[in-house]
């Protein structure tokens, strides 16, 4: 038996119902659940149990738009259609540029503390292959 791993949130959204029923369900079923790495309750479904996306109510309203507008890229239907996704992504952009930057300055402090280290390591090792009495006396 194949099974999926979702949150009650996922869960809901799949089979079109509130999450508080899905988690219901999950007890009624007793699926196996558990605590992901997020945080957040993941319940183990059969794949069985879950229904094909042919048959979700979004999918067939999309099957159905699509179908009366087969002439529009895919692309094109996000950027003319739906500018609050685009705004999302736009977001999600510079969240990422930000994230980029803080890493880039994570990397260059590194590299710096890298290079102090073998400057005092390069002078232990000079300081160490003077002679005893030189290291003792100066």
């Amino acid at each position: 038996m194949t099974i999926k791993s979702l949150t009650y949130a996922e869960l809901a959204a799949r089979l079109g119902v509130k999450p508080e029923s899905a988690r219901r369900l999950a007890q009624r079923r007793k699926w196996q659940r558990t605590i992901g790495n997020d945080g957040a309750a993941r319940v183990f479904v059969p794949i069985d149990a879950l229904p094909s996306p042919a048959t979700s109510p979004r999918d067939t309203d999309k099957a159905e738009n699509s179908a009366a507008t087969d002439t529009h890229d895919d692309a094109g239907d996000v950027t003319r259609d739906n500018p609050a996704a685009v705004a999302v992504l736009e977001a999600q952009i510079e969240g990422l540029k930000a994230l980029l930057a803080a890493e880039a300055r994570r990397a260059e402090a590194a590299e710096r503390e890298r290079d102090d280290w073998k400057a005092e390591a390069a002078a232990w090792q000079a300081h160490a292959q003077r002679g005893f009495l030189r290291r003792l006396f100066g």
